[in-house]
C-alpha cells in the first residue's frame, strides 16, 4: 500500500527511549534461544536480502532475529500497522501479540489467529497488518520476532499514521515554501513500487505527492522537483508547470552533495537519460507482449515521449556544424570516421554529449528508426569549439537476419544522425554500405 511509510523518525526510539532506532538482536538458530550472535541499534526494522546488499551481520544459515522499540505517538488516534514478511513473524505491541504469521517446515506459511494477508507480486512475500489505538504523549513498547524460512530473508514493518498528523505535515511544509525564496521538493518512487517481482499498473509519481506539488507550486512558483527513481515516470503536469527538475535516480550516499553543487550552480549538468520516459503507459504495448519492434524504446516508438533517450540540459548551449564522413562507399570490415564541429554558445562552461545515430532507408525487413552506435563527451569553455570524431565500424550495422538466422549487414544506404538526443537530430548525411 503506497500510503504506508516505514516505520521509523522521532516517534520510534530504542526500548529505553535513549536514542532514535529500534534494538536489533540476531540469533544463529530458528528458536531466539541463547546469547544473540549480533546486537545493534538499527534505525527502523527493514531486512530484505533479495533488494540489499549481504550484510555480514546477519548469520549464515538458519537464524532468526528479534526487534525491540519504544513508540511515543505526537498525535492520538488509529496507527495501522504492518509487516511485510517473507518467512515466519510475530508483532506484539505492549507484550500483546497482534499478529503472527508461523513457518511450517520452511516450505510455507500457517495463520497462528486473525490478521489481514495481502500477497505480494510472486506470492512469496506477505503483509501481515493491525490496527491500534494510541495515545500522543504516551510510551508503549513494540516488538517483531523474525525466523527465516530458508528462501530469501523479508521482514519490513510500515505504518499508516492518524490523518491529522499527515495534515499537519503538509501544512507545515506549505507555510515553509510560502516563506522561501526557492522550494526544492523531492519525490520519487522506491522498492515499494519498482523491484524485482513487482509490476507497476502504470508509471505515474503516488498521487499523493502529484497533489502535494500542485498546492507547493501554487503557494510558491519558484520550486524545484528532485526526482528519486529507478525506472521512467510520467510526469506530464510537473514538465508542464515546474520551472526545473532534476532527476537524482537512487544518487547514493553522496547524492546530497552532488544536487547541492547543481542546484546552486557549482557543476554544470550534463547528465543523459539511458531510457525512454514515456507519457503515458499507454504509449506501450500490452506488458505481456515482449516484442521490442512493437513500439518499444526510442528505436520502435511512433509517438512522441515526455523525454527521449539521450535527452539532458545544460546551463549552457551548444552548436553543432560541419558533418563530414571520410569516405561515402564502404565496405564491412572497414572504419568510417564521422566528424564534426561542435561550439559552445552559452555563457557558462558545460560538457555536451554528441550522439550517433543510424537508419537503414532502404531494408527489406522491419529495422529501428534509429540506433545509437556511438557517442562521446566533449568539454568546451564558452564561447569555445573543436572539432570531433567518432568512428563507425560497418559491422556494427549487424543486425539478426531471420532468414539467414545470423546476424547480417544489409548493403544499401544508411543515414548518419548527430544529435543531442534520439529525437534532437542535429545534422545528416549518407553512407553506402556495398559488398
Amino acid at each position: 500500500d503506497k500510503d504506508y511509510t516505514a516505520a521509523a523518525g522521532k516517534d520510534i526510539k530504542t526500548p529505553d527511549g535513549a536514542q532514535q532506532g529500534v534494538k536489533a538482536e540476531y540469533f544463529a538458530n530458528k528458536k531466539l534461544e541463547g546469547a544473540p550472535a549480533t546486537t545493534r541499534i538499527e534505525e527502523k526494522i527493514d531486512l530484505d536480502t533479495v533488494n540489499k546488499p549481504p550484510d555480514p551481520v546477519i548469520p549464515k544459515g538458519a537464524f532468526s532475529a528479534r526487534w525491540s522499540a519504544s513508540v511515543t505517538p505526537s498525535v492520538s488516534g488509529s496507527y495501522k500497522f504492518a509487516l511485510n514478511v517473507e518467512g515466519g513473524a510475530k508483532l506484539f505491541f505492549d507484550g500483546k501479540l497482534l499478529a503472527e504469521k508461523q513457518l511450517v517446515k520452511t516450505k510455507g506459511f500457517k495463520a497462528g489467529r486473525a490478521f489481514d494477508v495481502i500477497k505480494t507480486a510472486g506470492g512469496k512475500q506477505e503483509r501481515l497488518s493491525a490496527e491500534v489505538d494510541l495515545d500522543a504523549g504516551k510510551t508503549y513498547q513494540l516488538s517483531v520476532e523474525y525466523v527465516y524460512g530458508g528462501d530469501n530473508a523479508v521482514c519490513r514493518l510500515e505504518w499508516l499514521t492518524p490523518s491529522l498528523e499527515k495534515k499537519k505535515a503538509v501544512e507545515d511544509g506549505l507555510e515553509v515554501a510560502r516563506k522561501s525564496d526557492v522550494a526544492i521538493v523531492f519525490l520519487g518512487i522506491g522498492l515499494d513500487q519498482e523491484r524485482e517481482g513487482i509490476d507497476r499498473a502504470d508509471l505515474n509519481l503516488p498521487q499523493d505527492q502529484e497533489d502535494y506539488m500542485r498546492r507547493l507550486l501554487a503557494v510558491n512558483p519558484n520550486t524545484i522537483a528532485v526526482l528519486i527513481n529507478g525506472s521512467p515516470l510520467s510526469i506530464n503536469w510537473i514538465d508542464e508547470n515546474v520551472p526545473a527538475i532534476v532527476d537524482a535516480w537512487y544518487p547514493g550516499e553522496q547524492g546530497g552533495n552532488a544536487l547541492a553543487d547543481v542546484l546552486f550552480g557549482d557543476y554544470n549538468p550534463a547528465g543523459r537519460l539511458p531510457v525512454t520516459f514515456y507519457s503515458s503507459v499507454d504509449q506501450l504495448p500490452p506488458f505481456d507482449d515482449y516484442e521490442v519492434s512493437k513500439g518499444r524504446t526510442y528505436m520502435y516508438l511512433q509517438s512522441k515521449p515526455l523525454y527521449p533517450f539521450g535527452y539532458g540540459l545544460s546551463f549552457t548551449k551548444f552548436d553543432y556544424s560541419g558533418l563530414k564522413i571520410d569516405k561515402d562507399r564502404a565496405y564491412e570490415n572497414q572504419t568510417v570516421k564521422v566528424s564534426l564541429k561542435v561550439g559552445n554558445t552559452g555563457a557558462r562552461d558545460g560538457d555536451e554529449v554528441v550522439q550517433l545515430y543510424v537508419r537503414k532507408t532502404d531494408s527489406h525487413a522491419k529495422r529501428p528508426t534509429k540506433q545509437l552506435k556511438g557517442f562521446k563527451r566533449i568539454t568546451l569553455k564558452k564561447g569555445a569549439s573543436a572539432q570531433l570524431a567518432i568512428e563507425l565500424k560497418v559491422a556494427d550495422l549487424a543486425f539478426w537476419s531471420d532468414a539467414d538466422k545470423k546476424f547480417v549487414v544489409e548493403p544499401g544506404k544508411y543515414e548518419i544522425m548527430v544529435g543531442a538526443s534520439s529525437n534532437d537530430i542535429r545534422l545528416k548525411t549518407t553512407l553506402e554500405v556495398v559488398k
